[in-house]
């Protein structure tokens, strides 16, 4: 019988894995390091807590998720903790916002491992909305892509939240960083750029964040998202965004104000002896609908390329959501916006209720070198011609009408900066900061 009952309990006691996690006191729950025993420790951890991973690399199989859960997350100190992502599936790190508190994450190091599968199919972190859930807050973190199945390193579906002290990398391939992805349908609401958003949580905020070697975009700016890039350097990178070209509803607005862009011409990166520069840059910035403001930024001289280049691909591509546009303006191109009731529909006849109106984008106080030239603005012509119907992109987007140079957009003041929600940081997290 007791050879039966022994034999039992080692059965159930293999049954379930060994818990590593030590609940340190002051509300922090310290894992060993791995992905099980740091979901076991969110498990166990109160809210307000903190769950800390200690010093040392990890490779991480599967994921960790925080699923309205108010904790903090964070390594044991800034660059002592990395995480190599091996898991081949599309997040290590799925969190959704929490209602009784902003999650918030520290601390990382996170980088590419493996990651078997599709091209572009994969992120290392996930933020996810919640019905009345508050802003998460990602900071002192570094996040490494490879430029193949693992492209942008943070997909961040949801409006609200601040980014700052965070690096991004990409092993210099063409694209990485954050992709801001909102499928709300929120594009139909008005405007809340500046001081519009009146409590700092309807936009998302990057501050002092550095982006390296990202040539075709370290950020993607798409469907419903609003987002602020500010105070942050954009080393060899470029902004991206996407219209409702080719998805279902393409960026609400952004906001680019008070960042320094470098430009390398000549050289290899340190530790990468086969990356020359200057790489493939072909502008600062990307955009293809929406709309918003490009203020006091310096801007270095792309030789041959625009600094700024302005895209309506729906007038020449048989697109999925609006192929072949016609008539002024296009659905949600270039210097569109929602004003509600007495706005008009498309394809530009007036029609009261439909809330659609012009709001141009406002570029003014830039400096550097591009900015002196002719070509700071420019039109891209999307090629080959789908629709077979002649459209030309200089019909739709013309200065003083779609964007407005030297001018600041009327009544618009930036956000206060640091963005508020920086200095709310867990209990456990502040008395790390002041020693």
């Amino acid at each position: 019988m007791k050879t039966f009952v022994l034999l039992v309990s080692i059965l159930l006691i293999g049954s379930f894995p060994a818990v590593a996690f030590t609940n340190l006191a002051n509300g922090v729950y310290r894992s060993n390091g791995t992905a099980a025993d740091t979901q076991a420790a969110i498990n166990a951890a109160r809210p307000g807590s903190t769950v800390q991973i200690p010093n040392g690399s990890f490779t991480w199989n599967s994921a960790i998720t925080l699923s309205g859960k108010w904790i903090h997350l964070a390594g044991e100190s800034v660059g002592g903790v990395t995480i190599r992502n091996d898991s081949g599936i599309d997040g290590i790190i799925l969190v959704t916002e929490a209602k009784a508190g902003s999650v918030e994450i520290s601390g990382l190091r996170v980088l590419s491992g493996s990651n078997a599968g599709p091209d572009g199919t994969h992120h290392h972190m996930r933020v996810f909305h919640a019905s009345g859930g508050k802003p998460v807050l990602l900071h002192d973190c570094y996040f490494e892509s490879n430029g193949g199945a693992l492209v942008y390193s943070i997909e961040w579906c949801t409006n609200g939240g601040v980014i700052w002290n965070c690096k991004f990398g990409s092993n210099y391939n063409f694209a990485g960083g954050i992709q801001f992805k909102f499928p709300d349908g929120t594009w139909t609401t008005p405007s809340t750029m500046g001081t519009a958003d009146v409590n700092g949580v309807a936009n998302t905020y990057v501050e002092d964040c550095l982006f390296t070697g990202m040539y075709l975009g370290c950020t993607d700016f798409d469907d419903n998202s609003r987002t602020v890039i500010r105070h942050c350097t954009i080393d060899n990178s470029a902004l991206y965004s996407h219209g409702q070209d080719t998805s279902p509803d393409g960026a609400r607005h952004w906001e680019v104000y008070d960042n320094n862009f470098i430009f390398t011409g000549s050289g290899s990166p340190p530790g990468f002896p086969k990356i020359t520069f200057p790489l493939n840059l072909q502008d600062w910035f990307t955009v293809r609908g929406g709309t918003g403001i490009i203020a006091d930024n310096v801007f270095p001289t792309i030789p041959y390329k625009n600094a700024i280049q302005m895209n309506v691909y729906s007038i020449n591509r048989g697109s999925h959501s609006i192929p072949c546009q016609t008539r002024y303006p296009a659905a949600r191109q270039v210097g569109q916006t929602w004003i509600g009731k007495g706005g008009y529909s498309y394809p530009g006849a007036p029609m009261v209720g439909s809330g659609y109106a012009t709001d141009p984008i406002y570029m003014w106080g830039n400096s550097g070198t591009a900015t002196t030239s002719p070509n700071f603005v420019g039109l891209n012509q999307y090629s080959p011609d789908d629709c077979g119907n002649g459209q030309r992109i200089s019909d739709y987007v013309q200065e003083g009408r779609d964007y407005i140079l030297g001018k600041p957009k009327p009544g618009y003041a930036k956000y206060p900066y640091p963005h508020p929600l920086r200095t709310t940081v867990s209990p456990q997290n502040a008395r790390r900061r002041n020693g």
